[in-house]
Formats: structure tokens, C-alpha cells, sequence
């Protein structure tokens, strides 16, 4: 451990698009449910309440030193708002590592239907830079009024709203029908917190892919990685 704790703050956190005042934050040690100090002085001359309880903004803030396992409650704990499994904050740097769930959308939704045979996803954050690996492969996919561009919702940071689109790694896809585009490209645009798809090919103008480029009953398969930068 360090002579000295690292400051963080946790939050805000929102429940069914309202703002969670007062959260508390449970902090553990990995993969147990074992009380970890987190402190209230850089100096580590003091510690927190466990749970540690956030402010009217839905911020909690305070000391830490090591690898915590984070729980994020409402005020009277009966919903869980975040779980992180692997967060570090030393010499100034906080990792977080944990699981996320792809799920296939568009800018209109309208009757689009997706079950799925693999949603799942990884991702580590350490500073402001985000990793995000994902494998979602559909058992069923049906639409006739969906339209705009297609997506994997459930990213678990917004990218900065200044962030150019960082496409990091390859693709494995299949579904896709759109005639001279040979090539797919996962990114994530600034603002957004889902990650989106590009297409190109010899003599064609990338462009973002659109649900109406996937035919319906058709088996959609989205395996890769996108990097991008964060401020949340």
C-alpha cells in the first residue's frame, strides 16, 4: 500500500432517468463482500463510513488506496446502480475493469426485435481511456419500421463530446447486405455512449451503416474492441 491515498469521486448516478441523491457507496475487498477503507484525508490519518454516503448531487467522494470492488445503492438500498469488480486508484491512477451487455438498436427502433444468442462484453478503464471488448450474435432479428443508423447500446462511459471517432482493433460481422462494402469498422462518436458501425470498400465513401443495411431474419454476428476517451 501507499504512504499517501489518491482522491476520487464516484457519481452522479440516475435511476429511471431521475437523479439518485444521497447514493451509497459500498467499498470491498475483490471479489468478497469484505469491508475495504477508503479516507477521508490524503494522509490516511482517518477513514470513511462504510457505505459512504453521497451528497444532494449524487456525488460521493473521498480517499482511496489499492484494488476495491465498488457497489453502488440507492439511498435505502433496494437498487443496485453500479457494480464495479476491479477498481484501482493508486499514484493517481484509477482502473476499473468489469462486464457490460451489447444490445442491438437504432435511431428509430420502431418494431425492430432482437433475442439474442451471445450479448456480452469486458471492459477496463484506466485514467480517461476507455477498452471495451464486445460478442453479440443474434438467434432472432425481425424489422420492417426501424430505421437510421445501427448501434450496440449499453456502453458503460460517454465518450468526451470532443472525441474524434477512435476505431481500435478488427471486426468479425456478418448480416450485413450492402453491395461494394467489404469492409466494417467498430467506433464510438464523441458524446455517444454506444458503439457504432462504419463501412467501406475499393471506390466507395465510408459511411455509417443503418439498420436497413442488415435484412431482417437474417443472423447478425458483431464480435470486437473500440477504445475511446471519457470525462465520466
Amino acid at each position: 500500500m501507499a504512504a499517501t491515498a489518491q482522491f476520487k469521486e464516484f457519481g452522479p448516478f440516475f435511476l429511471n432517468g431521475a437523479l439518485v441523491t444521497a447514493p451509497h457507496i459500498f467499498h470491498y475487498v475483490v471479489g468478497t463482500t469484505t469491508l475495504k477503507d477508503a479516507y477521508a484525508d490524503r494522509g490516511k490519518l482517518a477513514t470513511v463510513a462504510h457505505p459512504l454516503v453521497g451528497d444532494a448531487n449524487g456525488l460521493a467522494s473521498a480517499y482511496w488506496d489499492g484494488l476495491y470492488k465498488i457497489v453502488v445503492k440507492s439511498s435505502d438500498e433496494l437498487s443496485t446502480l453500479a457494480t464495479w469488480d476491479q477498481v484501482r486508484i493508486i499514484d493517481g491512477v484509477a482502473e476499473t475493469k468489469s462486464t457490460w451487455a451489447p444490445t442491438l438498436t437504432c435511431t428509430v427502433p420502431g418494431d425492430l426485435s432482437v433475442s439474442y444468442t451471445d450479448n456480452t462484453g469486458y471492459y477496463e478503464r484506466v485514467g480517461d481511456e476507455v477498452t471495451a471488448w464486445f460478442s453479440l450474435i443474434t438467434s432472432a432479428f425481425t424489422h420492417t419500421t426501424a430505421a437510421g443508423f445501427i448501434t450496440l447500446a449499453g456502453l458503460p462511459f460517454t465518450a468526451t463530446a470532443d472525441l474524434n471517432p477512435w476505431v481500435s482493433g478488427g471486426l468479425i460481422w456478418g448480416g450485413m447486405t450492402k453491395a461494394n462494402y467489404t469492409s466494417v469498422a467498430a467506433y464510438v462518436a464523441g458524446g455517444s455512449a454506444a458503439v457504432s458501425l462504419s463501412g467501406s470498400g475499393s471506390g466507395q465513401s465510408a459511411v455509417a451503416l443503418a439498420m436497413t443495411d442488415f435484412p431482417t431474419g437474417g443472423t447478425v454476428k458483431l464480435q470486437g474492441c473500440v477504445r475511446y476517451l471519457t470525462a465520466a
